[in-house]
């Protein structure tokens, strides 16, 4: 039997917490060019205004929640 997979952290936010859950039986739900990132790399940008949540392909840009 199939341990089921770990819950997202509670500080995630609803709509994400769903994302990874499925994430979690299907990883290419996280993208395979631009890409949403695991709850774990979330990081807050300096500002402290917005929460990086994904990348894009190319390194350019933070995919963000404000």
């Amino acid at each position: 039997m199939t341990e089921p997979p770990p819950e997202p952290p509670r500080s995630v936010p609803p709509a994400l917490r769903v994302l990874h859950r499925l994430a979690a039986r299907h990883p290419g739900l996280l993208g395979r060019q631009n890409f949403f990132r695991r709850p774990e790399d979330y990081h807050v940008v300096e500002s402290g205004d917005r929460l990086v949540i994904g990348d894009e392909n190319q390194g350019c840009r933070d995919g963000f929640l404000s």
